[in-house]
């Protein structure tokens, strides 16, 4: 609607998710870094100025993917996660917290 351009701006892991429902943690970590990095390569390449993750994990990811590659922190996107973790609060990460036990109980 804002006449921005969108092509190619999805980022996904190379390496297959495989349809897993419950990845681990570490698993979650690798499917990240591989986006992450793929991210990292087309900032330069082109205007990215916001990225929606998966979940603060992914993000997490891409914020260390960002601090190892030494990238300013003035040329970062602006990073939205999901889950309001706990680290948030020390990172540059906005974070929503969805009441998905509110809403379990409701709809019991």
């Amino acid at each position: 609607e804002a006449g921005l351009k969108t092509k190619n701006l999805s980022f996904q892991p190379r390496k297959p998710w495989h349809g897993q429902n419950n990845p681990s943690e570490a698993q979650e970590s690798e499917f990240g870094l591989d986006a992450a990095q793929q991210l990292c390569e087309a900032l330069d390449k082109r205007d990215i100025t916001g990225v929606v993750a998966a979940n603060d994990a992914t993000a997490r990811v891409l914020i260390e993917e960002l601090q190892r590659r030494n990238v300013s922190v003035r040329l970062w996107p602006s990073i939205v996660g999901f889950d309001g973790e706990d680290f948030v609060s020390d990172s540059l990460l906005s974070s929503l917290r969805l009441p998905w036990e509110e809403a379990g109980a409701a709809a019991a």
